[in-house]
């Protein structure tokens, strides 16, 4: 007799991203080990014979098969289905594929398909070249589930950090700072450890902008003039969170176990410290969103695509927090 759908491990939509990529490759060698496998029902999407080609390479024994819509009833021990949801017919499915695969796993994830969407690497580069108007993966996920205010962020043993501003240049980050942005990326960030991690009394801390948080006012002024409100409303609301704090000490208290998560205020100030510390084993995960989306800590590396080199942990750590979130979320469910 066949296992209910609800005794059934997650099923779990899988994005190859660049085919061009070290995606595909990545992919096949996470779903070989075993261990990961047994716990969730992967759904690949993408290009059938690039798959294809990257599990009979890669995939050690692997077998797959070619499905024209996922199948929600499939069993666990069953092979690993492969979908490509482009439209032939449509010039902008051809031309950004990619696109498709992240809309698709999305949609499902919204309808209910899948419990959890899992993305390998885009070049942004590439694809705005062929048409994409979003700046990566976070804005068009928070575009396809209407979200208003998508926080990107990262986990890894040790270290949680989410941003308040992404793919900004430098010179743009303090105007583009607010206190109500400040204030809606703690409440997520907040929100994201109680609800993905089950963390139910997060400890937040808040970068400073400047060097030493300011000096108070010596060395700029938005601390004081955009930070500290937004801390002020925070606590008001009954968040736990301290700052703004030195970014160049901050980690190192987080580290320690201090704080569960650090906001930080632009791209390069919250990643250089996770990446230095976890490169491979941290994972990106998307806060603020109705579904669960976790994503790899680097790039497309075409420079060893197809070589058999890349090296697979940070999928592998995406697929397990993913896992780990959806269980989670099924005990705050049935408490």
């Amino acid at each position: 007799m066949s296992k209910s759908s609800c005794e059934l491990p997650p099923l779990l939509a899988i994005t190859a991203g660049d085919l061009q990529g070290i995606g595909p490759e990545i992919i096949a060698r996470s779903l070989s080990v075993n261990q990961l496998r047994r716990r969730c029902r992967p759904v690949v999407i993408g290009n059938h014979e690039v798959l294809s080609q990257a599990f009979a390479r890669w995939g050690e024994g692997i077998e797959v098969r070619v499905v024209l819509c996922p199948d929600l009833g499939a069993t666990a021990d069953g092979p690993i289905q492969l979908w490509d949801p482009v439209d032939a017919r449509s010039e902008v499915d051809r031309a950004l594929p990619e696109m498709v695969y992240i809309r698709s796993a999305a949609q499902g994830c919204l309808e209910g398909q899948f419990q959890a969407m899992v993305t390998a690497p885009i070049c942004k580069e590439s694809m705005y070249q062929r048409g994409f108007q979003f700046p990566g993966h976070t804005e068009y996920l928070a575009h396809v589930t209407r979200s208003a205010h998508p926080v990107m962020a990262f986990a890894a043993p040790g270290l949680k950090v989410s941003l308040a501003t992404v793919h900004l240049p430098l010179r743009e980050v303090p105007a583009a700072l607010s206190s109500e942005l400040v204030l809606t990326t703690l409440r997520l960030s907040a929100e994201g450890l109680r609800e993905l991690f089950g963390i139910d009394r997060p400890r937040l801390a808040l970068c400073g902008l400047n060097p030493h948080a300011g000096e108070n006012g010596h060395l700029g002024d938005e601390e004081l003039r955009i930070l500290r409100p937004a801390l002020e409303q925070a606590r008001a609301e009954g968040l736990e969170v301290v700052g703004p704090l030195p970014a160049d000490t901050v980690f190192g208290q987080a580290v320690r176990g201090r704080f569960d998560l650090v906001v930080a205020l632009y791209h390069d100030q919250g990643l250089i410290p996770i990446k230095l510390l976890n490169f491979g084993e941290s994972v990106n995960l998307t806060l603020g969103l109705p579904i669960v989306r976790t994503s790899v800590d680097h790039g497309v590396a075409y420079d060893i695509a197809g070589k058999g080199t890349a090296d697979s942990s940070s999928m592998s750590a995406a697929l397990g927090l993913a896992l780990e979130i959806i269980a989670h979320r099924a005990a705050r469910t049935s408490t």
